[in-house]
């Protein structure tokens, strides 16, 4: 009986072996083709190249950039609203009205045009 047991343990640990480097080939082949693209995404043309690694460093550190932004949100927000109440100069102290009539002829009030020229 301890033999049966001694081979269902060998089994055991030759599966989790097994298991163990198959995973890890599974992650290598994802690494390189996450390499590939961000290769790929790094050589883009012209200005494109910079959108091609914002997407990479996203892609690299996704939680930190959600929560950049999930933090940025709120402080812009709240940036505007200072602005807004005490940045600014108010700008209805400083408006004038002004009125301004402007006489329009009418045809009937023209001179009709010289002829004897």
């Amino acid at each position: 009986m301890a033999e049966v047991e001694k081979i269902e343990a060998t089994q055991a640990v030759e599966a989790v072996e097994a298991a163990d480097k198959k995973l890890a080939d599974l992650k290598a082949e994802k690494t390189a083709k996450k390499a590939e693209r961000q290769s790929k995404r790094a050589n883009w043309k012209g200005p494109l190249k910079y959108v091609g690694r914002f997407i990479n460093v996203v892609e690299d550190h996704p939680v930190a950039t959600g929560v950049s932004v999930l933090a940025g949100v709120p402080l812009g927000i709240g940036a505007v609203y200072l602005y807004d109440k005490y940045g600014k100069k108010n700008s209805d102290d400083d408006t004038v009205d002004v009125d301004v009539e402007v006489e329009v002829e009418t045809e009937t009030e023209q001179a009709p045009f010289d002829t004897e020229a």
